[in-house]
């Protein structure tokens, strides 16, 4: 039993493969359609033409890492924001190299395979990441982290604080082919043929990074809220989340909960002190329901 990924234009299945024996997580092409591998120029078996054994096997490893790392981020946009929510207020200072190896991974894949349900970002001819592993393969440093980390971080803040956001796009060029568009609808495949082929190539992964930053916080912008829990020391959490529900005030239930947990103990103190001023009253009255002792 074993996992293939197909790549259908912009649209990633996955495919149990219980009759073939091949390796876990092995890349097939689309039929009649190229996949996102051979889109960046790599073979149907997901590799390079010109690659040794010992490439091949890297090639493999590697991309057996990107297919993992897309859990993080799949299966649907919600998933997506969520993750990307947390890349840019994840504090990659304080992350040990072990601790960050597998986010490396999960944003090089963010790029490389791109968000569900958004068209995806060509990036054949992109300028790649620092760390290079194969031919048009590469995974970002720290540096390069910190560095996209903070320039989103700071367009998010800007929109958080003031509702609105005006920045720059990435130079990027936008392909128009006569072959028809592949569609997909529930289950079923079909080339629309009223529809082109088109797309976007970045010229770096950084950009295409951006870009699709870009199409998230257009698509949840409404659903975009900061968490007003207070600490212990009046310290406000301010971690921006995306609510699932309408009445959604606070980032998680550890919020919620301490945001409960102290407004019971005001409740039964304030409780307890209209209790004693009501004793108090009574005993100047003499009895214990406001009578007078015979």
């Amino acid at each position: 039993m074993s996992y293939s990924v197909v790549r259908h234009d912009y649209l990633l299945q996955y495919h149990l493969d219980v009759h073939k024996k091949e390796p876990l997580f092995s890349i097939k092409p689309a039929a009649a359609h190229p996949s996102i591998y051979s889109h960046h120029g790599f073979t149907s078996s997901g590799v390079s033409p010109d690659m040794t054994n010992e490439q091949i096997k890297t090639a493999h490893a590697v991309m057996d890492l990107l297919v993992r790392a897309m859990d993080s981020f799949y299966p649907d946009l919600d998933h997506a924001m969520v993750w990307l929510l947390r890349f840019l207020q994840t504090d990659l200072s304080k992350m040990s190299p072990s601790e960050f190896d597998p986010l490396r991974y999960e944003i090089a894949s963010f790029v490389w395979h791109g968000p569900p349900q958004l068209r995806r970002v060509s990036i054949v001819n992109a300028k790649g990441w620092q760390t290079p592993v194969l031919d048009r393969l590469s995974i970002p440093s720290l540096d390069e982290a910190v560095g996209l980390q903070a320039f989103l971080r700071g367009k998010l803040d800007k929109f958080m604080q003031e509702g609105r956001l005006s920045f720059e796009m990435p130079s990027m060029t936008k392909w128009i082919t006569r072959r028809p568009r592949l569609m997909k609808i529930g289950t079923h495949t079909f080339l629309d043929q009223t529809l082109p082929h088109t797309w976007w190539e970045a010229s770096s992964v950084r950009d295409a990074f951006i870009y699709y930053f870009d199409q998230l916080l257009d698509r949840f912008a409404l659903n975009l809220h900061q968490c007003p829990s207070t600490y212990k020391h009046g310290n406000v959490c301010k971690k921006i989340f995306l609510s699932t529900r309408h009445d959604q005030k606070y980032c998680g239930t550890g919020c919620e909960n301490r945001v409960n947990a102290r407004e019971y103990r005001k409740r039964k103190k304030r409780e307890s002190r209209k209790n004693e001023t009501n004793r108090g009253v009574s005993k100047r009255k003499g009895g214990p329901n406001g009578k007078k002792r015979r």
